[in-house]
């Protein structure tokens, strides 16, 4: 039939039939990757002691906070992390850096902070926001944060 309906019409014709083929062709396998990337897991980050520990529940401003972070990543994606400090008055935005670790599992990671000098005393907790575009057409948003602590306002003298 195929045979027959080719050699029946002309070159024009030809041409229309085997471009449908060939956007027919496209469509599906774009319908194929959006599945695909749709019903890809969004679990890219798991903290696994959230809130964070702090090594010092009271320090002076511009001293440095030590964390303990344990967690797992499930892929070896970058991620874009937005994080600072946060109290009942004021958030204070720390430079955003790149994740870049490779996939796996990482406990007891002791991270040191040099903390921003502040004008008042008050509690404070880091809190990080890590997004990860995981395909062209899904983002995965963790968020986590530590526990409070007091920053002391430094002494001048």
């Amino acid at each position: 039939m195929r045979k027959k309906l080719i050699n029946q019409y002309g070159f024009k014709e030809k041409i229309i039939y085997y471009g449908s083929l060939i956007v027919l062709g496209v469509a599906v396998i774009m319908l194929f990757f959006f599945i695909y990337w749709t019903s890809s897991s969004t679990t890219v980050l798991k903290i696994n002691n959230n809130p964070i520990p702090v090594e010092k529940k009271n320090i002076e401003s511009g001293d440095i906070q030590i964390v303990d972070i344990n967690y797992c990543k499930s892929e070896s994606i970058r991620g874009n992390v937005v994080w600072g400090l946060e109290s009942s008055r004021s958030i204070i935005v720390l430079p955003p850096y790149q994740d870049t670790n490779i996939a796996g599992c990482y406990t007891k990671l002791r991270a040191p902070i040099i903390l921003p000098f502040v004008t008042h005393t008050d509690m404070y907790r880091f809190y990080w926001d890590v997004t990860y575009q995981i395909n062209p057409i899904k983002t995965s948003t963790i968020q986590f944060t530590s526990k409070k602590f007091t920053i002391i306002e430094k002494d001048p003298n």
